[in-house]
């Protein structure tokens, strides 16, 4: 097993129980209750790219492919949460991920030949969805740090928020190594 696969698997694992923590620990709260969904959606595309590389499944890439696509929507909500006014791009940003996302899904289920042996197009809008994330997560930096519009943070100060954007940043920025070739598998997801 690579060291893509056993990271993916540790991430599964992670994030499934931080899923498990978090909705049982704030099952009250909407925030938290997203924010576990989402950590369950990543949970379950890791642990079947695990399943997807080591078995050789076709259904397991497709579940792979399904929740990749599935997490960019839910991120976008997430985010877009944070802010206190949902402007124009925001509600688009949401309205498209969802949209499109249910399209290439749709797609996904009908999909007949394997994942990159023909319409190279397809595959790549798949592979890249969650590219959206980091639209939203750069909208929601410039409304904070740069507009200076008011977000919903209760749980971390405005002091400590920069920390907070430079990690999200470094990991959705690192997730990205898996998916260009040309960046190399140095850094895993």
């Amino acid at each position: 097993m690579n060291l893509l696969k056993q990271t993916a698997l540790i991430l599964g694992f992670a994030s499934l129980s931080i899923s498990a923590w978090v909705m049982v620990r704030g099952w009250r709260k909407r925030i938290a209750l997203e924010f576990g969904v989402v950590c369950l959606v990543v949970s379950v595309w890791a642990l079947s790219f695990v399943a997807g590389a080591t078995l050789q499944s076709r259904l397991a890439t497709d579940i792979h492919l399904f929740f990749n696509i599935l997490v960019s929507p839910l991120a976008v909500m997430l985010l877009g949460g944070f802010l206190s006014t949902q402007d124009l791009f925001t509600r688009f940003l949401k309205w498209s991920s969802w949209v499109g996302g249910t399209v290439l899904a749709v797609m996904l289920a009908f999909a007949v030949q394997s994942p990159y042996d023909s319409s190279p197009f397809f595959w790549l809008l798949v592979k890249f969805w969650p590219t959206m994330i980091f639209i939203q997560f750069f909208n929601l930096v410039i409304q904070d740090v740069f507009l200076k519009r008011n977000v919903n943070f209760e749980f971390v100060s405005r002091q400590k928020r920069f920390l907070l954007y430079l990690g999200v940043a470094l990991v959705l920025g690192c997730c990205t190594f898996d998916h260009i070739p040309e960046l190399g598998y140095f850094l895993p997801s």
